[in-house]
């Protein structure tokens, strides 16, 4: 039993040196200062404070750039999928619809601008929202998100993305919907 740990341990880290080691005379290879990426993502969406929705999937897409060294742009959409919330009155148990959120976004990126290996960032920015459910009007605000992430890049230009970031829509003053992205994808550097 110890052996087959030993050896799944050893598999796990010669993947992991070989997605991560750059190749011999690497280092003679001079990067492009401006980086260019396509990703896709999804997992999980967890509102916050939020008794009328239940979680739900969530899923998306990005184009980041990197330029001026550790700052870069990513433009994003994403779709998240609210759940329903069951709940019991003293006539019976009664489920309110979830909705659902979908944003169009621009971000500002800090983070590691190494070619390979794992390289944590930082993000913020605004975006438009559009909050749809079946008991309500559908509401357009603008809202922030902001969060921490971290890539596990390969020299072919290909990442895997995981982060996590917390969305506030602000659809009446005084009133915010927030909820917490769980993401994990992956983003592939066609210009890098």
């Amino acid at each position: 039993m110890n052996r087959l740990r030993a050896r799944r341990a050893l598999v796990v880290a010669l993947v992991a040196l070989a997605l991560t080691a750059p190749p011999a005379g690497a280092s003679r290879v001079r990067p492009s200062p401006v980086k260019l990426a396509l990703g896709v993502y999804g997992v999980y969406g967890i509102p916050v404070q939020q008794q009328d929705v239940g979680q739900g999937p969530l899923y998306g897409a990005r184009l980041k750039m990197t330029f001026l060294g550790a700052l870069g742009l990513e433009g994003f959409y994403t779709s998240f999928q609210e759940g329903d919330v069951a709940f019991s009155t003293s006539v019976g148990s009664q489920t309110i619809k979830g909705g659902s959120q979908v944003i169009y976004g621009g971000n500002l990126i800090l983070g590691s601008t190494a070619p390979s290996g794992l390289c944590p960032y930082l993000t913020g920015g605004v975006g438009d929202y559009t909050l749809a459910k079946p008991a309500r009007a559908t509401l357009h605000c603008r809202g922030f998100n902001g969060g921490v992430g971290l890539e596990l890049r390969s020299l072919p230009g290909l990442a895997i993305d995981l982060s996590g970031r917390l969305h506030v829509a602000l659809p009446a003053p005084g009133g915010a919907r927030k909820f917490v992205a769980v993401q994990a994808g992956i983003n592939y550097y066609f210009v890098h």
